[in-house]
């Protein structure tokens, strides 16, 4: 069975925040304002309260994952908080993306959640730094100029890698040609 770690790094700090922020004389004044304009009856799926909501948020510089915790306590008087303070959202058009919004400074532990998050996205692609990828590219080249050279009909001689580079580097030029092939046909799936 497959466990999977739950970000709650940030639920005490950002939880404290909007207990601080629901105790605030002229928050609560708001408050009361918009509960008085949009009473409970009233449909809060409207333009009109969003934006008020939203509003009254930006007003008390609050990061924009907050925004609906503030609309279920002017709503419903409950008193909840993001459990992180950045959001990993999947692209819909391709598998191999992913965004990530992050709405305030990460402290460390959830800088690590993050990290362990969007490492834990099995469609991501990931590779590592390639050595000596120019010399590599170098020596395919010289592996196809021979290889093009040899394909003239007309020659007599098929010269190979080794009269051509020397014996000593024929071998390695051979195996970067064939490693570069294998290397674009995983990444590329040529």
């Amino acid at each position: 069975m497959k466990t999977y770690h739950i970000p709650l790094s940030a639920r005490q700090k950002n939880l404290d925040h909007m207990k601080l922020l629901i105790s605030d004389p002229d928050f609560h004044a708001e408050v009361l304002k918009i509960r008085k304009k949009y009473p409970k009856d009233y449909n809060k799926a409207t333009a009109c309260y969003a934006s008020e909501v939203t509003q009254l948020c930006r007003v008390k510089k609050l990061p924009r994952n907050f925004d609906y915790y503030v609309h279920q306590y002017i709503a419903y008087d409950i008193i909840r908080a993001p459990m992180t303070n950045y959001n990993i959202i999947p692209s819909q058009d391709t598998s191999f993306e992913a965004d990530v919004k992050i709405y305030t400074n990460l402290t460390e532990p959830e800088f690590k959640d993050l990290q362990m998050e969007v490492s834990s996205i099995k469609t991501l692609s990931s590779f590592q730094p390639l050595k000596n990828i120019d010399r590599r590219i170098e020596d395919e080249k010289v592996y196809a100029e021979v290889k093009k050279q040899n394909e003239n009909p007309d020659k007599e001689y098929i010269q190979t890698v080794a009269e051509f580079k020397g014996k000593h580097r024929a071998k390695k030029i051979y195996e970067n040609a064939r490693e570069l092939k294998e290397l674009r046909k995983n990444r590329f799936g040529k």
